[in-house]
């Protein structure tokens, strides 16, 4: 297995050579083809794929791949990840029961989950308020008012990049916002056994 593995692989490195005399939109298709195929046998640990490439690969993948890539992450099964969320083609909504002391702990902690499946889900590391708010309300949480404040406490900082104002305010999660929201997931569908 071992052996066949090594030669997918150097079929791959050779393809990839060949993209390069292929006309530009082309070549950037079977670029990020040949990656993914690479980051699959590799089993998610391809040290060629930088991270801003991850989000254009994700917008490549059909929905049950999005999926799996996030599964992969969290290190659990579709039954636990389908007691946190329902995935769909464009959209997701969370259906766990977000529990937290107080509005401020539930806002944060239903943020790192809901801005780790936008990262791996669907390839998008930053996300505009309205759209955070509004996965937020829709779990009952409230003082939302007060959202980008809560997001910009010191605990917050590690997590979360809380950027413009008004109407243009975005949230972007940070590589520790990943494992948390990942770490958060987990906890999340098993708490629901």
């Amino acid at each position: 297995m071992d052996e066949n593995l090594e030669l997918i692989k150097v079929e791959i490195d050779s393809a990839e050579k060949m993209c390069e005399s292929l006309d530009d939109p082309d070549k950037t298709i079977f670029k990020t083809i040949l990656k993914s195929l690479n980051y699959i046998i590799n089993e998610g640990k391809n040290e060629n794929l930088e991270s801003s490439e991850v989000g254009e690969q994700v917008e490549d993948m059909g929905v049950s791949n999005r999926i799996n890539y996030l599964l992969k992450e969290a290190e659990i099964d579709l039954n636990h990840i389908e007691k946190v969320f329902r995935i769909e083609e464009d959209d997701f909504k969370v259906v766990a029961t977000i529990e937290g002391k107080n509005e401020v702990e539930k806002q944060i902690k239903a943020t790192l989950p809901i801005l780790t499946v936008y990262y791996y889900c669907f390839g998008k590391e930053k996300i505009q308020s309205r759209d955070l708010a509004s996965k937020l309300r829709w779990l009952g949480i409230k003082s939302l008012a007060n959202l980008s404040k809560n997001l910009k406490r010191p605990e917050c900082k590690p997590f979360v990049i809380v950027s413009g104002t008004g109407n243009n305010l975005t949230y972007q999660i940070l590589n520790q916002g990943l494992k948390k929201g990942v770490e958060i997931i987990r906890e999340l569908s098993s708490g629901s056994e």
